[in-house]
């Protein structure tokens, strides 16, 4: 409805700035979707801010229930079922293999001992690091040190492989926390609290119906129940501290009931994101419509103001003598005939009377041409002047149509003036007869 005969659909600026919109369009959404997930997306370079991703973050603390159908997670299995490793780095001791023991305690047993997996000497000479191999994930290790010997702290390491099974992911466990006390070295019997909390991220598909990504990880966190004794020295003598025969530490290990849910999904996926980029293009082809639109309307509008004052302009140039002050030539005894035309209706053309008058084809106008009736009509009004707004003329006059339909009898306040012909009869025989 905005585009006319002879117009092109698309080219010029307008046109060239709509394709650049849409490909950039196109190009920003190709790129936004391969932003997720964060793990395998790169930084977000084709944009001004570099931490734009197409995903979504929520987490929340949660029981770890089973199915409607008695099952769980994958994941879960795989947690549970992860090996782990403790290493111990004793700083500051003169201990030897040989005087280095791990037990684990257990309720209604004297104990049960745990062999180690390795003892080694650093090259310091003052840390020797032993490991040893936990039997579960919630257990209580006691490591003995016979003899006279002291620890001036330790490090504590812990360690698990990963797996991946399917789209479950169990990330390795590799984490170490040193543990001391200030000017003095642990106490002879010391304690210490470890607790395991089950971190589990699921990715949620970029596809529907594909099917969800879990991340599986422990996170630790620690508490220190006893590791000096500087209160029972000053209470009964520090003499006390060189009568214990041994050094006993004592780690336990829990886990809590809840677990750490992080979810990721993304902003839009990719059916959405190919709707919501038709819709923009569809947007912004509207909006350069009602552009065209409102330009085409100012355009009538003013075209038709401009009508509208050339029809208050309406007047003949050049009249000559045929004006009302010699009463339209009759006082020249060439008289004037005005021909106007309030309605203009339709015709068939009759191609002879307009080839024998020698009329010439003009586009947007209404030719004019007077010819007798009879024969003998035509002999008498063969000398004739056509005067209108193009000029005189002895074959026609022109009616152009961009006064129809006239407006003037209104626009002039009831002066009728509307746009006329003048047909000069030259000839004096045409008034006798």
């Amino acid at each position: 409805y905005y585009i006319t005969e002879d117009e092109q659909w698309i080219g010029g600026l307008l046109s060239f700035a709509t394709i650049v919109l849409f490909c950039f369009a196109l190009w920003f959404a190709t790129k936004y979707i391969k932003l997720y997930p964060i793990e395998t997306s790169s930084d977000a370079r084709d944009s001004c801010d570099d931490t734009l991703y197409n995903a979504l973050f929520d987490n929340a603390l949660q029981l770890p229930l089973s199915n409607p159908d008695g099952t769980r997670w994958p994941i879960f299995d795989m947690l549970d079922e992860q090996p782990f490793t403790m290493t111990l780095d004793l700083v500051n001791t003169q201990a030897y293999c040989s005087n280095i023991s791990f037990q684990q305690n257990r309720p209604g047993v004297n104990y049960l001992r745990l062999p180690m997996t390795a003892c080694i000497l650093q090259p310091d000479n003052i840390t020797r690091s032993v490991s040893v191999a936990l039997l579960a994930h919630r257990i209580d290790v006691q490591l003995n040190i016979t003899g006279p010997y002291f620890l001036g702290g330790f490090r504590l390491c812990l360690h698990g492989p990963g797996l991946i099974k399917d789209f479950n992911r169990l990330h390795a466990l590799d984490m170490c926390q040193f543990f001391s006390t200030p000017n003095q070295t642990l106490a002879r019997v010391a304690t210490l609290s470890v607790v395991f909390i089950k971190v589990v991220n699921q990715t949620k598909p970029l596809h529907i119906g594909d099917l969800s990504q879990y991340d599986g990880r422990w996170a630790t966190t620690f508490a220190e129940n006893a590791l000096s004794d500087e209160m029972i020295y000053e209470q009964d003598g520090t003499y006390i501290r060189y009568m214990v025969p041994r050094t006993i530490l004592t780690i336990t290990f829990s886990e809590q009931p809840f677990f750490l849910q992080n979810n990721q999904k993304p902003v839009v996926r990719i059916a959405e994101l190919a709707f919501h980029t038709l819709l923009f293009c569809t947007l912004v082809i509207e909006l350069f419509a009602l552009t065209f639109l409102v330009l085409k309307l100012i355009k009538y509008w003013k075209q038709d103001n401009d009508e509208f004052s050339q029809i208050k302009k309406f007047k003949i140039s050049n009249p000559g003598d045929h004006t009302s002050q010699n009463q339209y030539g009759f006082s020249n005894e060439k008289p004037c005939v005005l021909v106007k035309m309030n309605k203009s209706g339709y015709l068939s053309q009759d191609e002879d009377a307009f080839k024998s008058a020698r009329c010439r084809s003009r586009s947007n106008a209404i030719t004019v041409h007077c010819y007798g009736e009879y024969p003998a009509h035509t002999d008498n009004i063969k000398n004739i002047t056509y005067i209108s707004e193009n000029g005189h003329d002895n074959n026609w006059g022109v009616h152009d149509t961009k006064w129809f339909p006239y407006e003037g009898k209104k626009e002039h306040q009831d002066v009728y003036q509307a746009p006329i012909i003048q047909i000069l009869i030259n000839n004096n025989q045409t008034i006798s007869e």
